[in-house]
């Protein structure tokens, strides 16, 4: 992590003028390149860029074979190409899951993101079913099997098969009746039908097809025109990303010595988990940056190849071109090549492929797939690089200095139609307060600490506090446990994109409207609150930490400027005794008190000792839905019943609670946070997150609509960690009839019926009240 100090950040970022700031509220829209330039249309390149707009590879390549570790891996990445080849017709599915999520797409999502109507093509145009039987394709598109045929009028134009779909068998009793119809490949039987002619076609993932992994991207109609913005993952950008100027452009003669480059900016794992920029000796061909921060700064083109990778798919793949994330891991950022005599720089993009299994994490490959992206850059381009911090710019960076906001232009007209349609409508951000800020600042004892010393309304969620009228603009109330006031351009932004939320804020800013309790959490619950609060006070750590603060010093200065404000730093009164507040406390006794205060809650939190317990299991487990229904549409089974979907008989390993999606799933018990996506044999359970709870206790969550809390994080019980799913066309829903969660717990591996061990009454009100 880097330090900037208020005032230095804001002389930077004022310098950096309104192409910079342009280019931040770009990327915060979700449209924004990898590279931005001056014209606003070639600053939302990349992220608009479909793999079928990507120029054709310039040299011939190879994936060697790696064995039998296909069965790792889950697809077989072998293959060669040659120069002129497209992009599209080389890379396979599996190549881009990891980073895109390309395999919980539907054909009817894919329609919805590309505008092409995938109905009304032909069967036999959807190469991913080659080789797939007949028998097969009734499990893998849902309830397909169960249909009666004769109510799919098509089917009798097919001469071969007509008069066998009469009556009302289903399909499956059709297939057992005739002998080899289910070895018959599905093409051979349907091709000529329109997707729309088969009941639910459209809507079974790419994931359900058997060896997608290993179909190339333009065997799946309308998949290589989704912008690489529109994948089910979405990109990850740090809130900050910087921008400075391509200065010079060298090629491979500079620093052809045993001198490595001084100023290194890009690089790979070199074979850990965590990107690291790796200096380059012998030639190294690289464009050097300019500007406040990153004067003389080299960033080297993918021929500088660096160790990369980690755990057993890093030692098969394990080299790669020198690389940044500015986009998170998605994928790579590179410079491609570069040509000092017209000072241009070509870019392009690399892919990974990574897999978790239940027991063994079986790492990421280096980023070997390499991939042109057809875009140039010049001397005097802008380029995005992350923050410079020794991680690609892919970690969670410093927080803007105050004013940040209000430098920030309004996003130009012709955008905002664009803006919007990548909005993810409701999104919400989780947070625990469960983990540690910077410097090792524990945010529970903050909060703790922070609830000790004030008094009005803190502690409680639901707490409506004073009324307050500074300017027209700054009129409201002070709202939930932090009492942040409602005018707050963080709490307007939180607040207001729940259904409801504009309306409370519109009552926030009458004195005498009344606000309940209840109606403040259904749009401002306690997950969002803590998010803030972290993002708060993550920014007011990295102040205190530029202007010089350390230990039991950094805690008082920090509540000094919760007190009164940043401006504590630059008018030398930290350490007046005489300087009070109307109720006669000084800023030095704050300090004081609050540091008291921290410590005491950071001893109670660690039970007395060094060890921290912070997502420590309780032993107790309460409801995973914070609404608590107690709706079930399935209950565990060991007992094989027939699968709603498969039609096959089959145990039951959990609860399935039916709720609608989107609601927010929470931790039964304290824990650390595991991630598996669709694959490795759990496709049906969508996107789901394991909560490891120690001594080989875990809970399950499947279904999800969104995972809200990075994986390795510790949480406690009750922390919100995803939104649930289930319904039929919601990505990472999995094999679903309909909206639920599925909820498990096991036991060394074997699942246990969850009514024994989880108090289904006891919810996470339970635990704020």
């Amino acid at each position: 992590m880097i330090s900037i100090s208020i005032k230095t950040s804001l002389r930077a970022l004022i310098v950096c003028s309104l192409s910079f700031i342009l280019s931040v509220v770009l990327f915060c829209c979700g449209v924004s390149p990898a590279i931005a330039q001056s014209e606003v249309n070639v600053g939302a390149q990349i992220l608009n860029t479909t793999f079928n707009q990507l120029p054709p590879f310039r040299e011939d390549g190879f994936v060697p074979d790696v064995g039998d570790a296909v069965e790792d891996i889950g697809y077989d990445p072998v293959r060669q190409w040659q120069s002129g080849e497209w992009p599209a017709d080389v890379l396979k599915i599996g190549d881009i899951d990891t980073g895109l999520g390309a395999s919980a797409l539907t054909l009817e999502q894919i329609g919805q993101i590309t505008g092409i109507d995938l109905n009304a093509i032909a069967i036999e145009n959807l190469e991913f079913l080659r080789g797939i039987s007949l028998e097969e394709f009734l499990k893998d598109v849902p309830f397909l099997g169960d249909w009666p045929a004769a109510n799919i009028p098509e089917l009798v134009t097919l001469e071969q098969f007509g008069e066998l779909f009469t009556g009302d068998q289903t399909f499956n009793e059709v297939i057992e009746a005739v002998p080899g119809l289910a070895e018959l490949e599905v093409l051979d039987v349907f091709g000529e039908l329109p997707v729309a002619a088969i009941p639910n076609l459209n809507l079974a993932q790419l994931a359900d097809f058997s060896g997608i992994g290993d179909q190339v991207i333009a065997n799946v109609p309308g998949l290589g025109d989704i912008p690489l913005g529109s994948f089910p993952i979405p990109v990850s950008l740090p809130s900050l990303n910087f921008f400075p100027v391509q200065d010079l452009v060298f090629g491979p003669s500079e620093y052809s010595g045993t001198t490595p480059t001084p100023q290194p900016v890009s690089g790979g794992t070199n074979g850990g988990k965590q990107w690291q920029a790796l200096a380059c000796e012998g030639g190294c061909a690289h464009i050097e940056l300019t500007d406040a921060g990153w004067e003389g700064a080299n960033w080297m083109t993918k021929a500088h190849r660096v160790k990369d990778g980690y755990g057993v798919l890093g030692a098969l793949f394990d080299e790669a071109g020198a690389y940044r994330l500015p986009f998170g891991n998605t994928f790579a950022l590179q410079v491609s090549e570069t040509n000092e005599q017209t000072g241009t720089a070509e870019w392009g993009i690399a892919f990974r492929f990574c897999s978790k299994g239940l027991f063994v994490d079986f790492g990421c490959t280096a980023y070997f797939l390499e991939v042109p992206l057809g875009i140039e850059t010049r001397e005097g381009d802008n380029i995005l690089t992350g923050l410079r911090d020794g991680l690609g710019g892919a970690s969670v960076p410093t927080e803007a200095p105050p004013g940040w906001e209000e430098l920030r232009p309004d996003l130009p007209s012709e955008l905002k139609t664009i803006d919007e349609a990548n909005k993810t409508a409701g999104r919400r951000t989780g947070a625990s307060l469960c983990g540690d800020g910077p410097s090792g600042v524990k945010f529970e004892a903050l909060a703790e600490a922070y609830h000790k010393i004030e008094s009005a309304g803190s502690g409680d969620y639901g707490a409506i506090g004073m009324w307050v009228s500074v300017t027209s603009r700054q009129t409201g109330r002070a709202l939930g446990k932090y009492q942040y006031m409602s005018y707050r351009k963080d709490v307007v932004d939180a607040i207001g994109e729940r259904p409801g939320g504009t309306q409370l804020l519109e009552k926030a800013r009458i004195r005498s409207a009344t606000l309940s309790s209840d109606e403040l959490l259904s749009v401002f619950p306690p997950a969002v609150q803590d998010g803030l609060f972290i993002s708060n006070q993550t920014k007011m750590i990295n102040q205190v930490v530029a202007a010089g603060y350390s230990g039991d010093r950094l805690l008082e200065v920090l509540a000094q400027m919760h007190f009164r404000g940043p401006g504590v730093l630059d008018n030398g009164q930290l350490d007046s005794k005489t300087t009070k507040d109307d109720l006669g406390t000084s800023l030095y006794e704050y300090g004081q008190r609050f540091r008291k205060y921290y410590r005491e809650a950071e001893a109670k939190l660690s039970g007395g000792n060094e060890s921290d317990r912070c997502g420590m299991a309780t032993g107790s487990f309460i409801h995973p839905l914070a609404n608590g229904t107690k709706v079930f549409s399935r209950y565990f089974s060991l007992v094989p019943v027939r699968h709603p979907v498969y039609g096959t008989r089959k145990a039951h390993t959990g609860d399935d609670i039916a709720v609608g999606t989107g609601n927010e799933v929470v931790a039964s018990d304290s824990g650390v946070i595991e991630y598996y996506t669709q694959g490795g044999g759990f496709s049906g359970y969508g996107w789901m997150l394991i909560v490891k709870h120690g001594s080989g206790l875990e809970t399950w969550y499947a279904h999800l609509s969104e995972r809200l809390v990075p994986d390795g994080s510790k949480v406690n019980q009750g922390d919100v960690i995803g939104l649930s799913g289930g319904a039929a066309g919601v990505i990472g829903s999995g094999t679903s009839t309909g909206p639920h969660l599925h909820f498990e717990v096991r036991q060394d591996g074997s699942p246990i019926n969850p009514s024994d061990v989880v108090d289904y009454n006891k919810t996470v009100r339970d635990l704020k009240a």
